[in-house]
């Protein structure tokens, strides 16, 4: 399953009234990444919300500050526990 295939799914399952659930083809994309399946609704529910311009750990969302010039890129605190 391709990140592009990844993301179709999770926008398919995203849904007020369901509680959702990624498809089992992505498991080893999400293991490649380093996330499960819940985390990975999480951060796709909450783009936008809790994290606005990239999600990732720590040193990459430091890295993204530096390289866009910013002190400081929204969502850390709600990132740390799952990308630890």
């Amino acid at each position: 399953m391709s990140l592009l295939a990844l993301v179709e799914e999770t926008v398919k399952v995203i849904r007020e009234e369901k509680r959702g659930y990624i498809n089992e083809q992505a498991f080893p994309l999400l293991q490649h990444l380093g996330l499960n399946s819940e985390d990975c609704l999480q951060l796709a529910q909450h783009f936008g919300k809790q994290y606005h311009q990239v999600v990732g750990s720590i040193s990459e969302l430091s890295a993204f500050a530096a390289y866009t010039d910013k002190q400081w890129v929204s969502g850390y605190r709600q990132q740390t526990p799952i990308f630890e």
